[in-house]
């Protein structure tokens, strides 16, 4: 991971395109991440975690 292109907005302007596509699709968004501190980040761009599942490390499911 390059962490000196943290921070610039290129993850968001990604998922605001996903979201938006959903929504013209009318399509709920899924998605995992098995990283807990990716779990605020998905919050602010207004989804939800709504279940963990446990395979000797957590997987975090996320929709919105």
């Amino acid at each position: 991971m390059d962490k000196s292109r943290q921070g610039l907005g290129i993850g968001s302007r990604f998922l605001d395109e996903v979201k938006a596509d959903a929504a013209a699709m009318n399509r709920a968004i899924y998605l995992e991440t098995s990283t807990l501190r990716n779990l605020p980040f998905y919050k602010r761009a207004g989804l939800f975690e709504y279940a963990q599942l446990d395979f000797g490390y957590t997987l975090y499911l996320i929709a919105g």
